[in-house]
């Protein structure tokens, strides 16, 4: 998939880099807003219980965060970047390898959303810097 998002980025004339990369502010708002505007999309295929729709968004959305990916060259660490990230969120499991689900398990923190797998004890946090200085 990333090989075929980075084709399109380059006959799109789109950035692509090769080393990790902190683009244009300008760039990054582009992507942003891409982004958003596919979130959008999403949450009124929900509403319109749309599942076509919901497809269409989420082959978007992973279509645009691919290419964010590629325009920040950030495609040959990004596996390993998710498997860190990975690790990290099951570390958010208690001792008895449950989740704490805010809302539930009488758990609330108002500062974050209502059903989020929130941070146990046993949390670590992802080591991501280690990729970018390799």
């Amino acid at each position: 998939m990333l090989n075929e998002v980075r084709e399109f980025q380059t006959v799109g004339q789109q950035i692509v880099n090769d080393l990790p990369t902190v683009n244009s502010y300008n760039d990054c708002e582009l992507r942003y807003k891409l982004m958003k505007e596919e979130n959008l999309e999403y949450l009124g295929a929900c509403y319109n219980n749309d599942k076509v729709e919901i497809l269409d968004a989420l082959t978007d959305q992973l279509y645009i965060v691919l290419g964010t990916i590629v325009s920040h060259g950030m495609q040959d660490i990004i596996e390993k970047a998710f498997n860190e990230v990975h690790a990290s969120n099951m570390s958010k499991l208690d001792n008895n390898g449950k989740p704490i689900i805010n809302g539930l398990n009488g758990v609330l923190d108002n500062t974050r959303p209502i059903g989020k797998v929130l941070k146990s004890n046993n949390f670590f946090e992802p080591d991501l810097k280690q990729l970018i200085n390799n």
